[in-house]
């Protein structure tokens, strides 16, 4: 055992100059048996890298002082790294405003007035319904019916042949290690041709549940669509804007 703590005592960790994670820290003492000597050199490890870490913001502070008008390293982020989108739109597009014209949500901006159809999935949770109150709400011109075992094509057609020009089916599902059912997808049906847009839910949080929550107005909702500028984005934004009625002073901007 002497001979053991011998050679543990003489360890000598020569710090790199590249990062270290604290799992590498981990695996460079791991071949010291005794627990108190292997904490010891992990400690000292640990100083040195804030020692070195010091020193080199130091350094960097100086030398920002010395030359204050040498250009600054811009940090990398999700915006200035993203790679440009080929299918991102001109405003100015004459293919874009012609398909525009001649979508399926084209009587919507000429102004017709959404009309939605809110249904679940079969034997829906009470938190399923508290979420459908919320839309009717939420949404002008929806109304609520059970779905009663019918499927989604009786559905539409039902709808649309009773003037409804939105169709949105809502889906449950439980929770990882739960019991209970929560919202989980949401199906979009523009009527009566389509098209059909699935979204999936999570962290759902009611009004009921938000503290200090406001009341619901009868004011017009107004929708805010930012950062839609693919081909794809464009049908999502107004497949989601022909759920709201149009507001005379706030023009469509996606």
């Amino acid at each position: 055992r002497s001979k053991w703590m011998k050679m543990e005592t003489s360890v000598h960790v020569n710090m790199p100059h590249h990062k270290v994670s604290a799992v590498e820290d981990t695996e460079s003492v791991k071949h010291i048996r005794n627990k108190l000597k292997r904490k010891e050199v992990y400690e000292r490890i640990k100083r040195q890298k804030s020692v070195i870490k010091k020193a080199k913001k130091a350094q960097k502070k100086k030398q920002e002082e010395e030359n204050p008008e040498a250009p600054k390293k811009v940090p990398k982020t999700l915006d200035n790294t993203r790679e440009q989108d080929e299918t991102v739109m001109c405003s100015d597009d004459d293919e874009i405003q012609m398909d525009e014209d001649e979508d399926e949500f084209r009587s919507y901006f000429d102004g017709e007035q959404p009309k939605t159809l809110i249904t679940t999935s079969d034997r829906p949770s009470r938190r399923c319904i508290n979420f459908v109150r919320v839309l009717l709400e939420f949404l002008p011109g929806s109304y609520y019916y059970a779905r009663r075992n019918y499927n989604i094509k009786q559905i539409c057609e039902w709808s649309a042949d009773r003037g409804f020009t939105n169709l949105i089916v809502l889906g449950q599902g439980l929770q990882l290690g739960g019991n209970k059912k929560f919202p989980c997808s949401m199906l979009l049906i523009h009527l009566p041709e389509g098209p059909t847009l699935n979204f999936r839910i999570s962290n759902v949080k009611l009004p009921d549940e938000i503290k200090n929550h406001a009341r619901v107005t009868k004011h017009k909702p107004e929708l805010i669509l930012n950062n839609f500028t693919t081909r794809l984005g464009q049908r999502v934004s107004r497949a989601l804007a022909a759920l709201f009625p149009q507001v005379d002073h706030l023009p469509y901007f996606s």
